[in-house]
C-alpha cells in the first residue's frame, strides 16, 4: 500500500465558532472590566463571556464590540469578528486600534481586494498602528499577485517603524521567494537574535532551515522555539507538527498535537492534522470519520479535498477517491500532488484515457518528472501503446535509478521480446530482491502464468505472501494458478483463505460468484458479495458490483432501480453511481428516463467528463443531434488536450452530412496528436468524400511518414481506395498493412470484403482458411464469415462462424444477437432467448437486441412480453422497420386495428421508407 506523506509547508483552514452567551451580573463597564482581567489571565472564554454579557446591557458598548471582535479573530473566526469590529467602527471606537485589526480580518475572512479598496489610503498618525497596517496591505497584494506593490508597502513599514518584526519577517519570505535565499537567510537570524521572543521569526527560521539548508533537525529546533515563544500561536503549533510528519517522526507529532489541543483546543487545521497523522499511521478509518467532518466545515478548501481523496485511495475506494481529487483539482490549495494522485487513481480504475488528461499539463512542462513520465508509461501500456510505454519508462528510470514500478514495467517489455526474454526476467528477479514491495513479484506471476511455468509462478507468490502477509492478494493469485492447473477444490480453498485474511476483498469474492453463476445457483452468488458488502457498506464499488450481480441473479430491475437511486442520495458526488443508474434504466429500454438522469447528473457535476460522455451518447441514441454535438463540445473543453472528443464530433457531422464541418474538428484533433490514427484515418475520408481525393492520397503518404504509423497509413489507403472502388489498390494495401503489422483489428476482414467484391472467391477463401489457421484468436474474420453466410442465407454455416467467434470473446453484443436470430429460425427459442438477454447486459439500450428478443417472444407464444419489447426498441430508435415489427406483434397477438395503425403511419412515409411492398403486403392481411 502507497504511502502519501504530508508537504511541510503550512496547511489553514478555517472553522466559524459560535458560543452562546451566557447571563451575568454588574454593569456594562463593570463586565467590560472583567473581560480584561480574564485576557491578562489567558481566560479567552472567560472573557467572550464577560463581553457578550456586557453587550447584552449595552449594545452599543464600541470597547466590548471591538474586544469581542478581536477575541473571535483570535480564534480563527474572521467572519464573525468582522461584523463585531463593523460595529465598533460605526460606535466611533478609536480608528489607531481598530484600523489594524480590522485589516486583518478582512485578509484572513480572503477579502484582500476590500482590504486595498479600504484601506490603501489610509494613513494613521501612530507609526506602529500604520505599519501594522502596511504588512497587512502587502500581504493582501502577495494574495493577488502584486508583488511589486507588496514589497513596496514593506519597505515603506520598515522606514517607519525600522526592524518592524513582522514587516522584517515578511521582507524576507518575498526575498527567498525571489531567490535570494541566503538574504533571506541572513535577515532570519538577524531577527531571532534580537527579537528571540517572536514565534513569527522563529517560524521563518525554520521554513528557511528546511527548504534552504535541508537541515530538517535546526529546522524542528527553530519550531520547537516558535512553540515555546507563543503556546497560544496556532501557526506555531501547527507549522512544528506539520514538520514532524514530513520528518516523519509520527510519535513526536501526536505529542506535539496533544500539546496543541491543550493550548489552542482543536480548531480545524489541527483536525486536518490530526487525520493526517491517523493516516500516514495506516489508522484509516478514524482518518475517514475526522475529514468528513471536515468537508461538513469547509467544503470548498482543496486541501481537504486532497486528503479525503489521499484517503479513499489507501482504503482502496478509488471511486470515492476519483470524486474528492477530481474536486479538489477545481478548488484552490490542493497542487500538483492532487493531479499526480488523480492519475494514480484512473489507473487503477482502468481508464487511461482520463489518466492521461489528467496528467498533460505535468508532460507539457519544460522539466519532467520521473513520477509524472512513469504514470504517462502505465497510462499508454493500458492503452496497448507498449513503443510509448517503454520509451516513458526508460526516461523515468534514468532521471531516477531507484523507481523500481518503471524499472518492472521496462523489464516486461523486454519479457515479451523475446531476443530480450532473458534479460527482462534476470531485471525482475533482481528488483524482487531488492525492494520490498511486490510489484515485480506480480509482473513475475502474470510472466510465469503466460509461459505456463506453474511451479515458478507459485514461487512469486510465496515472495508476495511473505512481503504482503494477512493480505487477500497472495491466496488470489495461487487460487487462480491452481485453477489453471484443473485443482478446483485447492483454488476454492485459497478463495476462502482470501476471504477469511480480508472481508472486504471483492475480487475473491466474485471470482467464486462468477462460479456459482456458471454452476446455476444465483443465490449462493449473490450471498457472496453480500457479505463483503456487510464488511465494508461504504464501499461504493462494492455495493454497484453487488447490485450488477443480483441483476444477473434475475431479481426485478426495479429493485436494483430504487436502490442505485438511494446511493446517489448518499453519495452524490460519485460519477460512477450515478452512471450505473442511466445505465440501469438504459438496459430497461427507457431511454427517455436514462436520459434525464444523465441530464441531471451533468448539472450537478457538470466537470466530470465521463457523465458528459454518456450524457452526449444517450443524446445520439435519441437523435438530438445538435444537444449531442452541444455536449460533445463540453466533452472538448473538458479534455482540451485530448483527439477522442473531436473525433466523436467529427463522426456526428459526417452522420448529419455536414463534412466540412467535420473537416474542421478532424483537423483540430490531428494538430493535438498527430499519430491519433482513428483521427488520420477518418481526416483522409472525408477529405475524399468532399471530393479532394489527390488531397486524400498526400495524407496518406504523410501518415506514413509518421513513426509507428507505417501499418496503419496502409489500412488507411485500402480503406480510401475501397471507397473509391479501386479494388486491386486497395488490397494491396491491405496486405501490406498485415504484413507490417498483423494485429491491425478489422483489416483481414476488409481484405477478405475486397476480395469477395472484386470476384475472388477461391482467393479469399483460401485467406481465410490460412489466417485462421495461424490466427485462430482472430474472431473478428469468424465475425465476416458469419456475415456472408448470413447474407447468403446459409444459416447453418453463420451459425457455426459466430459459435467459434463467441467462444474466443464472449462480449459481442451484435454477435450474440444475431445467433439469437438464428437459433429462434431453427426453433431453439429458449437458447436464443438467454442469449439476447445476456447481450443486452454488454450492450444496455440496443434497439436491435430488443427487437430480435421480441421476436423470439412473439414465436414462443408471449405476446404480451413481445410487445413490449418492440415498444423499447421503437422508444430507443424510431427507424420504421422497428414499427414494421411491432405490427406484425400486433398481428401475432390478434390486435388487428392496433397493427393497420402502425403499418398506416409507415405508409405515410412513402420513399423515405424502401419496404413499401412488404408495407402494402402487410395491409392486406388486416
Amino acid at each position: 500500500m502507497n504511502t502519501l506523506r504530508t508537504s511541510t509547508l503550512a496547511l489553514a483552514c478555517s472553522l466559524a465558532l459560535g458560543l452562546a452567551a451566557c447571563g451575568g451580573g454588574g454593569s456594562a463597564p463593570e463586565l467590560i472590566g472583567k473581560a480584561k482581567e480574564s485576557l491578562a489571565a489567558g481566560d479567552a472564554k472567560a472573557a467572550q463571556i464577560h463581553l457578550k454579557n456586557a453587550l447584552q446591557k449595552d449594545g452599543t458598548s464600541a470597547e466590548a464590540r471591538f474586544l469581542l471582535g478581536r477575541l473571535l479573530l483570535d480564534a480563527n473566526n474572521p467572519v464573525a469578528a468582522l461584523v463585531e469590529l463593523d460595529k465598533a467602527a460605526s460606535a466611533g471606537y478609536p480608528q489607531a486600534e481598530l484600523v489594524p485589526v480590522h485589516a486583518r480580518a478582512l485578509l484572513e475572512g480572503r477579502e484582500s481586494r476590500k482590504l486595498i479598496e479600504r484601506y490603501a489610503a489610509t494613513e494613521l498618525q501612530d507609526p506602529k498602528a500604520q505599519a501594522d497596517l502596511l504588512v497587512l496591505l502587502s500581504r493582501a497584494q502577495q494574495r493577488l499577485d502584486k508583488p511589486t506593490e507588496a514589497r513596496a508597502a514593506l519597505d515603506r513599514a520598515l522606514k517607519l517603524v525600522p526592524g518592524h518584526t513582522s514587516a522584517e519577517v515578511d521582507t524576507a519570505r518575498m526575498e527567498a521567494g525571489a531567490g535570494d535565499m541566503d538574504g533571506a537567510m541572513r535577515r532570519a537570524e538577524a531577527l531571532v537574535a534580537r527579537a528571540a521572543q517572536s514565534a513569527d521569526a522563529w517560524r521563518l527560521l525554520g521554513d528557511l532551515q528546511v527548504v534552504h539548508k535541508k537541515d530538517p533537525a535546526a529546522a524542528r529546533s527553530a519550531y520547537e522555539k516558535a512553540v515555546a515563544a507563543a503556546p497560544k500561536s496556532l501557526e506555531a503549533h501547527q507549522a512544528l507538527i506539520s514538520h514532524l510528519l514530513g520528518m516523519p517522526d509520527l510519535v513526536a507529532a501526536e505529542a506535539a498535537l496533544k500539546v496543541a489541543n491543550g493550548q489552542v483546543g482543536k480548531p480545524p487545521v489541527l483536525q486536518f492534522l490530526s487525520a493526517t497523522m491517523e493516516m500516514e499511521r495506516g489508522r484509516l478509518d478514524p482518518a475517514h470519520e475526522q475529514v468528513q467532518a471536515l468537508l461538513k466545515i469547509a467544503p470548498e478548501d482543496g486541501r481537504i479535498a486532497l486528503l479525503a481523496g489521499q484517503i479513499e485511495y489507501l482504503r482502496e475506494r478509488y471511486a470515492e477517491a476519483e470524486a474528492h481529487l477530481a474536486r479538489a483539482l477545481a478548488l484552490p490549495g490542493s497542487g500538483w500532488r492532487a493531479r499526480l494522485l488523480l492519475t494514480q487513481t484512473y489507473l487503477r480504475l482502468q481508464d487511461a484515457p482520463r489518466a492521461l488528461q489528467a496528467l498533460q499539463p505535468m508532460l507539457e512542462l519544460p522539466e519532467k518528472h520521473p513520477r509524472v513520465l512513469a504514470l504517462a508509461g502505465e497510462a499508454h501500456l493500458l492503452l496497448g501503446e507498449t513503443r510509448r510505454a517503454e520509451d516513458y519508462f526508460r526516461q523515468a528510470a534514468a532521471l531516477d535509478p531507484k523507481d523500481m514500478r518503471s524499472r518492472t514495467l521496462l523489464a516486461l517489455g523486454q519479457v515479451n521480446n523475446k531476443s530480450q526474454e532473458a534479460r527482462g526476467l534476470a531485471e525482475l528477479r533482481e528488483l524482487s530482491t531488492s525492494f520490498e514491495s511486490p510489484v515485480a513479484d506480480l509482473a513475475l506471476v502474470h510472466t510465469f502464468i503466460r509461459k505456463g511455468d506453474v511451479n515458478a509462478a507459485l514461487e512469486a507468490i510465496d515472495a508476495i505472501e511473505h512481503k504482503s502477509p494477512g493480505k487477500g492478494l497472495a491466496p488470489m493469485l495461487r487460487a487462480q494458478v491452481l485453477r489453471a492447473q484443473g485443482k478446483l477444490q485447492e483454488s476454492d480453498a485459497a478463495l476462502h483463505e482470501a476471504l477469511k485474511r480480508d472481508p472486504k476483498y471483492l475480487p475473491a469474492a466474485l471470482f467464486l460468484a462468477r462460479q456459482d453463476l456458471a454452476a446455476k445457483q444465483p443465490e449462493r452468488a449473490v450471498q457472496r458479495v453480500a457479505a463483503v458488502v456487510k464488511a465494508d457498506p461504504d464501499n461504493a464499488v462494492t455495493r454497484l458490483a453487488w447490485l450488477n450481480l443480483r441483476e444477473q441473479a434475475g431479481e426485478a430491475p426495479a429493485t436494483i432501480e430504487a436502490e442505485l437511486k438511494e446511493l446517489v442520495k448518499q453519495q452524490p458526488q460519485l460519477a460512477r453511481v450515478r452512471q450505473a443508474l442511466a445505465t440501469a434504466q438504459l438496459r430497461q429500454g427507457r431511454l427517455a428516463d436514462a436520459l434525464a438522469t444523465a441530464q441531471q447528473s451533468v448539472a450537478a457535476l457538470p466537470t466530470e467528463a465521463a457523465l458528459v460522455e454518456q450524457l452526449a451518447e444517450l443524446q445520439l441514441r435519441s437523435r438530438e443531434w445538435v444537444l449531442a454535438a452541444k455536449t460533445l463540445d463540453q466533452l472538448a473543453d473538458l479534455r482540451p488536450s485530448s483527439p477522442e472528443p473531436l473525433v466523436r464530433l467529427a463522426e456526428l457531422e459526417r452522420q448529419r452530412e455536414r463534412p466540412r464541418e467535420a473537416l474542421a474538428h478532424l483537423k483540430k484533433a490531428v494538430s493535438l496528436r498527430a499519430n491519433h490514427g482513428p483521427a488520420q484515418r477518418l481526416l483522409v475520408l472525408v477529405e475524399a468524400e468532399l471530393g479532394n481525393v489527390e488531397q486524400a492520397r498526400r495524407l496518406v503518404k504523410d501518415i506514413a511518414a509518421i513513426p509507428g504509423l507505417e501499418a496503419h497509413a496502409a489500412a488507411t489507403e485500402g480503406d480510401l481506395e475501397y471507397q473509391q472502388q479501386q479494388w486491386g489498390v486497395a488490397e494491396s494495401a491491405y496486405r501490406r498493412a498485415l504484413a507490417r503489422n498483423a494485429t491491425l483489428p478489422d483489416v483481414p476482414a476488409k481484405l477478405l470484403r475486397v476480395l469477395h467484391v472484386s470476384g475472388k472467391k477461391a482467393e479469399a477463401d483460401s485467406f481465410a482458411r490460412d489466417w485462421v489457421k495461424d490466427h485462430p484468436r482472430d474472431y473478428a474474420v469468424l465475425n465476416y464469415q458469419g456475415d456472408s453466410a448470413l447474407n447468403q442465407r446459409d444459416n447453418a454455416g453463420a451459425r457455426a462462424y459466430y459459435e467459434r467467434s463467441l467462444a474466443i470473446y464472449a462480449e459481442q453484443p451484435l454477435v450474440m444477437n444475431n445467433l439469437a436470430w438464428i437459433l429462434q429460425q431453427q426453433g431453439d427459442l429458449k437458447r436464443a432467448e438467454k442469449l439476447v438477454r445476456d447481450a443486452q447486459r454488454f450492450a444496455p439500450g440496443e434497439a436491435a437486441l430488443h427487437d430480435t428478443l421480441s421476436g423470439i417472444l412473439s414465436a414462443a407464444g408471449q405476446h404480451e412480453s413481445a410487445l413490449a419489447a418492440q415498444r423499447q426498441a421503437l422508444q430507443l430508435d424510431s427507424n420504421a422497420v422497428y414499427r414494421v415489427n411491432l405490427a406484425r406483434r400486433l398481428l401475432a397477438a390478434g390486435r388487428k386495428d392496433a397493427a393497420r395503425d402502425e403499418l398506416q403511419a409507415v405508409k405515410q412515409l412513402g420513399d423515405r421508407y424502401p419496404g413499401q411492398a412488404e408495407v402494402t403486403e402487410l395491409l392486406g392481411k388486416v
